[in-house]
């Protein structure tokens, strides 16, 4: 008799102490539990259902994609007696070595995944080659690195030896995987040196008297003008006199692309959450509407647990993140510039898990000069 578990894969990162891989790609650790029956004669029927049970350890080597290697153990009891021709049945047991890769199609904590493994079979004394395949669902339990979801598979064991009786045997299951260290997919490493202050803007400037100097050209003098480096209209209001003009909840005020609405990302997550990818967009209308802003740095921030470089991988990722969904938007690429700043800038000074800290910030970083203003 021959009979298999599926054990779960991912392609995700562990807490960082977890594993000796680089940051941004560790080992991640995963477990099931689950029903197993035969569903092919003569498995079917002279066997019952039974149980399983496995361990696995996963690299992730994309974004979506995930390395494995673990080991899976099934039980079915004994079920109706075989025709007496052949030797009796008592209870199916095998064990399993594998290897194989997990896909998970889509961005974010938790969500859908499909595998596929190969492998060596253990079961009556014998040694047979082992293939399968599933799919589930991972759902994120609270703002930790620990999911829990139920799965569906389908694994075979093959004997290619054996006509009279075919003994390949093909197990249908069902259960629950938990795994932990599932975080941030592969990262790569900052594309500069982390921590200092904000890039100021750079727009040249002429020697102009005090009293009449207008940098940016918009007919609104920099004594008065909030955004003295970025064409703008007058208004009445002083915070937004001679800005571009406010697009929903985006506004400019000095350097600063001031957006109202948060950018959420959950914990040890690159991923922007469903709920902020149109805070995301509406960023992306305001650049659209207004092309005199020749450049923005997106900033990356993390909160305080962890390493400074996981931090360092962490912030840059929400920022690229952020920058590609612009992009798909409609935004230049040449427009937007990436800086991460980890966990050296927090918003609210704790050493807890906050939100807030949580974070893209935006900054003008360079500006086309309107007609008549300084060269």
């Amino acid at each position: 008799m021959s009979v298999l578990l599926l054990c779960s894969l991912a392609g995700a990162d562990p807490a960082p102490d977890v594993g000796s891989a680089p940051p941004g790609r560790r080992l991640e650790v995963r477990g099931a539990l689950g029903a197993a029956h035969a569903v092919s004669a003569p498995q079917s029927t002279e066997l019952g259902a039974g149980g399983s049970a496995d361990v696995a350890l996963v690299y992730p080597v994309a974004r979506a994609i995930g390395l494995e290697a673990g080991a899976a153990g099934v039980a079915l009891r004994k079920g109706s007696p075989a025709p007496p021709e052949f030797q009796p049945r008592g209870t199916g047991v095998a064990a399993i070595a594998y290897g194989g890769a997990r896909v998970r199609p889509f961005e974010g904590p938790g969500g859908f995944w499909f595998d596929a493994i190969v492998g060596i079979a253990a079961t009556g004394g014998l040694a047979r080659p082992a293939l399968g395949g599933r799919v589930g669902y991972d759902f994120r339990v609270g703002e930790g690195r620990l999911e829990v979801g139920p799965f569906a598979g389908y694994t075979q064991i093959v004997q290619p030896d054996d006509a009279l009786r075919p003994e390949d045997a093909r197990i249908a299951s069902l259960g629950i995987q938990v795994g932990f260290g599932q975080g941030s997919p592969a990262r790569a490493a900052p594309s500069r040196r982390v921590g200092g202050e904000p890039i100021p803007v750079t727009v040249p400037r002429a020697p102009q008297p005090e009293a009449t100097r207008d940098r940016d050209g918009d007919g609104v003098l920099d004594e008065e003008d909030a955004c003295p480096d970025v064409p703008g209209p007058r208004t009445a209001d002083p915070r937004t006199r001679g800005c571009p003009l406010a697009d929903e909840s985006v506004r400019v005020e000095g350097d600063v692309l001031v957006v109202t609405e948060i950018i959420h990302f959950d914990y040890d997550s690159p991923y922007i959450r469903m709920s902020s990818r149109p805070v995301v967009e509406k960023v992306a209308r305001f650049l659209a509407r207004n092309p005199d802003i020749l450049e923005v740095s997106i900033q990356g921030h993390a909160d305080a647990p962890g390493t400074s470089e996981y931090n360092d991988a962490l912030s840059h990722d929400r920022a690229d993140n952020v920058r590609m969904l612009m992009v798909v938007t409609g935004v230049e690429p040449g427009r937007l510039r990436l800086e991460a700043f980890g966990r050296t800038r927090l918003k609210i000074p704790t050493l807890a898990p906050e939100e807030r800290n949580r974070r893209v910030e935006f900054f003008v970083t360079r500006a086309r000069i309107a007609p008549g203003g300084a060269p």
